[in-house]
């Protein structure tokens, strides 16, 4: 897969084909250029994707872009991987290649979402690294049938200006991706994601999940967490002293309770609400966002694997009455 400008395809292009790919149809030789080629719906999708990371790469620093470039060398070789190109007659009918493409290009378009993204005094680029593992069973659960698949997706400042943002950046870079994630039995899939949610001129804030299927198992399990880091004072842990006065517990649970009724989550059982309202107390837990302040739940968290509430927010207008005079939430 070629990612460049696409350049004047004219008559010679065969009637089958498609002119709108980020390279000429016309020179296609590669089994999975004239795949493309032959696809509207894909063929659109490789120049969308090709125009997207040119858009991205224009407006990162020399790092940055050696990062973006980084990370796409790891999601071309993890394509090629999971979406071989082998003669039909001899195709697991699980990997159409056609299919497999298209949710890849799909999956990394949402990806590239997160690159070249300001918040606050920053431009944050997002380091994507791929692996993937082929298997010889007749498992075809899982996200890509017949590969064991990890991913990793991580946050930088691009173009760091100061020691601090040095030591955050220090503190994000995740890789390189794990190839195992630690089945009992067969391996499966992992996927780590690290994603900034707030930036202020004090304070990161950085959701994380982490997500683990095993194959073969009835479902996943997952991990989420926060990480608020004030930046600009050695990229320290925030505490709830640092945004909030001093009687902040019962205010915070009762405004994080009406959030949950009011979106029509209900308690499994009688302790499932002591539950839920423990986790908000915990900073390890929050996320602020452009919205306010969020919280999300792992798995079982909340009564039940199905019960989980799900990522809840309290709004700002309802979170400033409970800020302190110094908080380094604005």
């Amino acid at each position: 897969m070629r990612l460049k400008r696409l350049v004047a395809v004219g008559a010679v292009v065969l009637p089958q084909q498609v002119s709108a790919a980020s390279f000429s149809c016309a020179s296609a030789t590669a089994p999975e250029e004239r795949l493309i080629c032959q696809s509207p719906e894909l063929s659109a999708l490789d120049e969308q994707l090709a125009n997207v990371y040119q858009q991205k790469i224009a407006v990162l620093s020399p790092r940055g872009r050696d990062l973006l470039r980084s990370s796409e060398q790891s999601w071309l070789r993890y394509l090629q991987t999971v979406c071989p190109m082998v003669p039909a007659s001899t195709r697991d009918s699980r990997a159409d290649p056609a299919t497999c493409l298209t949710l890849r290009y799909q999956e990394r378009l949402n990806d590239l979402n997160a690159v070249a993204r300001k918040l606050g005094p920053f431009l944050f680029n997002q380091v994507d690294l791929f692996a993937a593992e082929p298997h010889d069973s007749s498992d075809d659960t899982g996200s890509v049938p017949g590969f064991y698949v990890q991913h990793l997706s991580y946050p930088q400042i691009d173009n760091p200006e100061s020691a601090s943002s040095h030591a955050w950046n220090a503190a994000y870079d995740k890789g390189p991706v794990s190839t195992t994630v630690g089945c009992d039995g067969p391996e499966g899939d992992g996927e780590s994601r690290y994603e900034v949610t707030y930036a202020g001129e004090h304070v990161i804030s950085v959701a994380w999940s982490d997500s683990t299927y095993c194959h073969g198992t009835p479902h996943g399990f997952f991990l989420v967490g926060s990480e608020n880091r004030v930046w600009d004072q050695g990229s320290r842990e925030l505490i709830p002293a640092d945004v909030f006065f001093n009687d902040w517990q019962p205010k915070l649970k009762q405004l994080f309770w009406n959030a949950l009724l009011d979106k029509g989550w209900k308690p499994p059982r009688d302790n499932a609400k002591d539950e839920v309202l423990d986790v908000v107390l915990d900073p390890k837990q929050w996320s602020f966002t452009q919205d306010g302040l969020s919280v999300s739940f792992s798995a079982y968290q909340g009564g039940c694997y199905a019960c989980n509430p799900g990522t809840t927010t309290v709004r700002w207008n309802n979170l400033r009455p409970l800020f302190n005079l110094g908080s380094l939430i604005p």
